[in-house]
């Protein structure tokens, strides 16, 4: 099934995201600019944006966990990471709303810092400071792409293509685009969080088995035995052999020398 891509309304949380992104990397700039022209270092903006490869740098930095996901040194990764930002989080806009994308972007970002973090650890000297919304905007990108495995998106001078292979596109250009291990685990966990948010989000959905309840008339004898035994049967299964009370393993008890006899 084909679907087409149309234009959304509500798309806060980008516009947010998109804002943050874009003045703290020129922050950032302007901090290198004025290095530049008065010869010193100008890298005050490591201390605020940069996520440390040393572990016990980071516990005294512990904010750089979520600061990094909002800011680029790159102008060229700035620009495509907000493309595919504002892209992606155009077709999530009406299917989950801006609490999705915020969940998706700050939890994919949260996943790679953290798997950043233990990447260096394993690996000391694989990376020196991590910065960059890579990993949580490949989070969006993943949601967007398996909640809508169909849809054909027109691009100019190519014609319709499925956003799936867009997706593969892009994922493979971003980790082309890293440098260094500790790097390549950040942007793989932002990958692996939207799969797993996804399945948390099926498992919640299932329906729950109805709990079956032990017949309250089951002291004056006038309950059928099966339906009795299965329901004792159930609440064993269910909270343990303790939750039964005191008449209720009587009445097992009863029932299964019966069935032996």
């Amino acid at each position: 099934m084909a679907f087409r891509l149309r234009s959304y309304g509500h798309q806060g949380a980008v516009r947010v995201l998109c804002v943050l992104n874009i003045a703290a990397s020129l922050l950032i700039w302007i901090s290198m600019l004025i290095g530049y022209l008065t010869g010193t270092s100008g890298r005050w903006w490591e201390f605020l944006f940069g996520l440390p490869g040393d572990f016990l740098l980071f516990l005294h930095r512990p904010w750089t966990l979520c600061t990094y996901m909002i800011a680029q040194v790159s102008p060229l990764q700035l620009l495509f990471n907000m493309l595919w930002l504002v892209w992606f989080g155009r077709i999530l806009a009406d299917r989950g709303g801006d609490r999705l994308i915020y969940t998706l972007y700050i939890g994919g970002g949260l996943a790679g810092g953290l798997a950043y973090l233990s990447a260096t650890a394993a690996m000391p000297g694989s990376g020196s400071f991590l910065i960059g919304s890579s990993a949580a905007t490949l989070s969006v990108m993943i949601y967007a792409t398996l909640a809508n495995p169909g849809l054909h998106v027109p691009l100019l001078l190519i014609g319709e293509v499925r956003l799936k292979w867009i997706a593969v596109f892009t994922v493979i250009l971003t980790l082309l685009g890293a440098t260094g291990i500790a790097a390549h685990c950040a942007h793989l966990a932002g990958i692996v969080f939207p799969l797993a948010y996804r399945a948390w989000q099926r498992i919640r959905k299932q329906p729950r088995q109805p709990r079956r309840r032990v017949p309250a008339a089951m002291s004056q004898g006038n309950v059928d035995p099966e339906e009795l035994l299965d329901a004792l049967l159930d609440k064993i299964r269910v909270s343990g052999f303790d939750s039964l009370s005191l008449n209720e393993k009587k009445r097992l008890d009863q029932l299964s020398q019966r069935i032996k006899n």
